[in-house]
Order: C-alpha cells, then sequence, then structure tokens
C-alpha cells in the first residue's frame, strides 16, 4: 500500500473511531472491531489525538471522512472502484439519465473559456437564439469560472419554468439571452440512412448506456426496418457503457437465445448467465464499429452480436472493462461504486484488460481522435501538457511540419503562427483563444464530411 493509501485509510478509521470514542467508549469500540488488534486501534487512536493536539489546519469533520472514504476505495486497486460524494454522486446520476431540467447545450472550455460546443434542435437556448461558439461570459449577472465546466453546467441547469439569464460573446459582439430553463430528453440514439450505391444502409449512433437508451435504440431499429434498410451500422465508438440493464433490454430482443448474452461471476464463484427472450434474431445483416473508447456495455454489446450472431466488428480493439460495479447510497445522499462481479462474453471470453479485437481493423484519422481541444489557459513556449500534445498532433495531420511530445517548444510555436497566418490570425505563437477555437472549427469541418470518416466507410464496404 503507498503512503498516500496509507493516509487516506488511516484518516478514515481514525474519524470513526473518534465518533465512536465519543458515543460508547473504548471498551465497546475494541468489541465493535474485533476484527482489529489492539495495537493497530490503540495507533488509531494515537494518531487522533495528535492530530487534534498538533495539526496545524485540521479539516471539518465531512471533509475528513470524504477524504478518508475515498483512501479506502483506492485501497481496493480497482480504478472503477470509487466513493462520491453527495454533489459528485448527483453528477454521475444526471449522466446516465435520459432527460434533465435546462436549456439544453453541450460546453467545453478553452483557453479558460466556456464555449458552447452543440445546441440542442428545440430546446430552450436554440428558442433564445443561442448558437455554436457563443463563449459563455456570466450567469445571472455571475461571471463564469473558466477552470471547470461542470461549475458553468451547475449553474446552467434548474428547475423547469425558472428563467436564467446567460451574457455571452459572438465574435466582437456581446449579448444578454434571456432562456426559461425546460425539460431536457438526453437522445442516446440517433439514426440516418446511407446511401451505398444501390443499398440504403441503417446507421444507429449510440454515444451511451442512458436509462432509456434500451428502447430508444429498439425504436430507432424499427423505424430503419420500415424505411427498407438492407443492411444496419451500430456505432458505438467512444460509447463509456452506463446502464447493463439498457443494453439488456437490446439484447434481450435482438440476439437469439443459442447462447447466453452474458454471463457475470461475483467473488464467491457464482455464475448467473442472461438469455434473450427470442430465439431468432429480428435483424440479420449488421456491423458494429468500435474504438479505443468503446467500454464495459458496449463491449457486452459487441461480444453478443458477434459471438452469437456473426455479426462483423469494424475498427480499433476496445477498451477492456470486464467488469460490472454497483452502487450503494449512503445515509448522506452519498454514493460507493463497488465492482461487484465480472462478465463474459456468450463463449465465456473474460475481455478484461484485453479488449475486443475487431473482425476488420481500421485506424481513425486524427480529427476523429481529437475531436476538440479543451485548454483551461493560454498555453505557450516552454509549457507542458495534453493540450500541447494534441495541438501537436492536429497540426501534423494538416500538413505543418512539427513534432509531436506535449512540450511546447520553438518548432511548436513556428507550426502555431504559420497555422495562425494561414488562417487570418495574430501570430502570437500561443495557443490562445482564437488559436485553439479555429482548430476546432476545422476540425468539425472535417468531421462533417462523411467521407472523411475511415472506420464509417470501412463499415460501408461491409455490405458490398
Amino acid at each position: 500500500m503507498n503512503k498516500k493509501r496509507f493516509n487516506a485509510y488511516t484518516l478514515v478509521l481514525v474519524a470513526l473511531v473518534a465518533i465512536l470514542v465519543s458515543v460508547l467508549g473504548t471498551t465497546t469500540i475494541m468489541s465493535a472491531f474485533n476484527t482489529v488488534q489492539y495495537d493497530s486501534m490503540a495507533k488509531f487512536e494515537q494518531a487522533l489525538a495528535l492530530i487534534r493536539q498538533n495539526a496545524l489546519a485540521v479539516p471539518d469533520q465531512d471533509k475528513l471522512i470524504d477524504g478518508a472514504i475515498k483512501g479506502l476505495t483506492e485501497s481496493l486497486d480497482d480504478p472503477h472502484s470509487t466513493y462520491f460524494t453527495k454533489s459528485e454522486a448527483d453528477e454521475f446520476r444526471q449522466s446516465l439519465s435520459s432527460s434533465f431540467d435546462g436549456i439544453g447545450v453541450r460546453l467545453l472550455i478553452v483557453a479558460g473559456e466556456p464555449v458552447i460546443t452543440e445546441v440542442f434542435p428545440g430546446s430552450p437556448a436554440e428558442t433564445a437564439g443561442m448558437k455554436v461558439n457563443d463563449v459563455i461570459v456570466s450567469v445571472d449577472g455571475n461571471k463564469v469560472s473558466g477552470d471547470n465546466s461542470q461549475e458553468v453546467v451547475d449553474q446552467l441547469t434548474g428547475k423547469k419554468g425558472t428563467t436564467v439569464k446567460v451574457d455571452v460573446r459572438r465574435g466582437d459582439a456581446s449579448e444578454t439571452l434571456s432562456i426559461t430553463r425546460d425539460a431536457i430528453t438526453v437522445e442516446a440514439a440517433e439514426t440516418k440512412v446511407i446511401t451505398s450505391g444501390d443499398k440504403k444502409i441503417g446507421y444507429i449512433v449510440l454515444d451511451s448506456f442512458t436509462e432509456d437508451a434500451g428502447t430508444q435504440y429498439l425504436a430507432a431499429l424499427e423505424s430503419l426496418q420500415n424505411e427498407g434498410v438492407s443492411g444496419v451500422i451500430v456505432d458505438l465508438r467512444n460509447n463509456g457503457g452506463g446502464y447493463v440493464s439498457s443494453v439488456s433490454t437490446i439484447l434481450d430482443k435482438t440476439v437469439s437465445d443459442t447462447k447466453p448474452y452474458v454471463q457475470t461471476v461475483d467473488k464467491d464463484g457464482r455464475t448467473v448467465t442472461k438469455f434473450s427472450s427470442i430465439s431468432e434474431s429480428p435483424i440479420k445483416d449488421v456491423v458494429v464499429v468500435v474504438n479505443e473508447n468503446t467500454a464495459s456495455a458496449s463491449e457486452i454489446m459487441t461480444a453478443a452480436y458477434r459471438e452469437i450472431e456473426g455479426f462483423k466488428v469494424v475498427g480499433t480493439k476496445t477498451y477492456g472493462k470486464g467488469t460490472a460495479q454497483n452502487t450503494f447510497d449512503l445515509i448522506d445522499g452519498s454514493q460507493l461504486k463497488l465492482t461487484i462481479e465480472k462478465w463474459l462474453t456468450p463463449d465465456g471470453n473474460w475481455i478484461n484488460e484485453k479488449g475486443i479485437t475487431p473482425d476488420v481493423v481500421q485506424q481513425a484519422t486524427q480529427p476523429y481522435l481529437i475531436p476538440y481541444i479543451s485548454t483551461d489557459k493560454v498555453y505557450q513556449l516552454g509549457d507542458t501538457g495534453y493540450p500541447v500534445s494534441y495541438m501537436q498532433h492536429l497540426l501534423k495531420f494538416y500538413g505543418y511540419q512539427i513534432g509531436y511530445d506535449a512540450q511546447f517548444d520553438e518548432e511548436t510555436e513556428a507550426g502555431i503562427k504559420k497555422f495562425q497566418a494561414d488562417n487570418g490570425l495574430e501570430q502570437t505563437g500561443k495557443m490562445d483563444f482564437d488559436t485553439v477555437q479555429t482548430m476546432n472549427e476545422k476540425n468539425r469541418a472535417y468531421r462533417e464530411n462523411q467521407n472523411n470518416d475511415t472506420q464509417l466507410q470501412k463499415a460501408i464496404e461491409q455490405f458490398n
């Protein structure tokens, strides 16, 4: 156990001992913790006394307990088990919810400023006139922080029917938008029909397994079948998972019962097999597109489609998350998220830390690997970090002679100046707001051309 984990683990036990000492007394505590040696308990009590007597700054009890419980989950050496404070738990629940009250936008931090990257069609934000690339300056008269996108999101969300005033900067102009919040439905499944030669191919993008993603997917599939498509491409790229119940809803109605669509094994070795409720799949020609960010529930679906129905998989190797977690609500609204079981594919394979290798391997181009650059500050000569690396990779892709090592060196500065000159920007040589935004817009325009999506094009080829 490393020092950080040991300290956190010690803190939680110290805090718990302190509470129990005040209520029950030492004798009762020793009985309650009969699995812990006396010497260890004495050490905890000693540490508590030393903290109280000598620490320059002792955090309040809530912060002490929160930090300590985080330490307990870290000691499990499991990246998927964690502790959420009440506010973090609320954010986690919201991320998997199919609806929320708000204005209907997505945003990104660029050079320390919140920028709108998407305005949902028909949303209050669209009605009020908010546009992609608007920069949020203040919300209800309070200047927003460019350090944390979630803080800005929290300011924009609120009870349905309430009004929020948002000051935005659009180019050189400023505008105040009065937006009435409403219920926003998150579309988990987006569809369209792709024409390839004389064939109509259905295309479903499933970007997360939210609460009702399963029912949305089945409805989308039925709609495409009614349009007479000859096959379907299911895009699970960048789908990091979500509710296993949602993927179960899908597999229950789209794979046959010849094999279990998933098998789970708990800590005691008990195995549960889950079969679909149908004897034959209603879909016959499907290609699944995946990448390195396809994980968890998405991998369950990918494996079931391939191992039960023989559907092809195209793209790059998936993430490799072969475990399942459950959340446990604590009395103050906080949560423990713990790994409770591992899951196996229909053929009994455990893909944890291995991933699923596609039948047809196809790499994506850089604008799909790095769709946006998010920066919390203006990067310049001498700086290092992921944003610098992302800018270097994209400059290289677009033809600028530059290396990529995450070091903002003179070569990077020269490359940025050339990019700025080519795009009519002031040649500062820095990753300032206008420069990063211009690169993001260049990327977005590139991705809007379906022909640039090498993985999707490879999936389409499978129907020829």
